[in-house]
C-alpha cells in the first residue's frame, strides 16, 4: 500500500509541518518548557514500521476470512473463536521474528529524532500497530475472563477490534501522507 522510503519521507515532512504548525496562533509565544525529543535508533523504528506494515496485512486478511466466517450458516463455536486466537498469536509472533531480525541485520546506526506531539501522532502509534494482534487477542481473552460467555459475540469483538486497529493506524497514515492533517 505505501513504501517505506514514502512513509519515512512522509513522516519527516509532517515531523517538520507539525512543529511549524506550534506557534501559528501566536507566533511570538515561546514554548514554556524545554522541547523534549525522544531519539528512537533507526533500525529499530524501521523494525517498528515494517511490524505495523505486516499487522495491518495480516489483520485485514483474517479479519476477512471471520467475516466471511460469520455469513456462512453454521453458528459460531468455541473452535472457531480459538482458531482466529490462534491465528492472531501466531501472527504476533512472525512479526516479532520478523522486527528482531531486521534489527539483528541493519546496520544503521543513526537515530530518528521525534519531539513529543509527532511522537504521539506517528511514533506511538505505529509500534501499536505491531503489537495489535496480541492487544486484541489480550483483549478477547479480558471479555471472557471478566464473564463474557457468548462466543458469536467474543468472535464479533475480535473481528471489529481488527477493524478498529486497521482503521486506527490508516487515519495515522492519512496524516503523514497529508491526506488529512489535522489543523492544529
Amino acid at each position: 500500500m505505501f513504501g517505506f522510503k514514502t512513509l519515512m519521507d512522509s513522516a519527516s515532512a509532517a515531523s517538520r509541518w507539525v512543529s511549524s504548525r506550534r506557534n501559528v496562533v501566536n507566533p511570538k509565544a515561546e514554548p514554556k518548557t524545554p522541547q523534549v525529543v525522544r531519539r528512537i535508533p533507526r533500525k529499530q523504528f524501521d523494525a517498528v514500521m515494517g511490524g505495523a506494515k505486516a499487522a495491518m496485512r495480516e489483520l485485514t486478511e483474517f479479519a476477512a476470512q471471520a467475516k466471511s466466517r460469520l455469513r456462512e450458516d453454521r453458528p459460531i463455536k468455541q473452535d472457531d473463536l480459538l482458531e482466529l486466537l490462534r491465528k492472531l498469536t501466531a501472527a504476533q509472533k512472525r512479526i516479532d521474528a520478523e522486527m528482531e531480525s531486521d534489527v539483528a541485520k541493519s546496520a544503521d546506526t543513526g537515530d530518528t529524532e521525534w519531539d513529543r506531539r509527532s511522537y504521539n501522532l506517528f511514533a506511538l502509534p505505529t509500534s501499536r500497530m505491531a503489537n495489535s494482534p496480541q492487544a486484541i487477542v489480550d483483549g478477547t481473552l479480558a471479555a471472557s475472563n471478566n464473564g463474557a460467555k457468548d462466543v458469536k459475540l467474543l468472535y464479533e469483538l475480535t473481528v471489529a477490534e481488527m477493524d478498529v486497529a486497521v482503521a486506527r493506524f490508516n487515519v495515522t497514515l492519512s496524516l503523514i501522507t497529508g491526506e488529512g492533517r489535522p489543523d492544529l
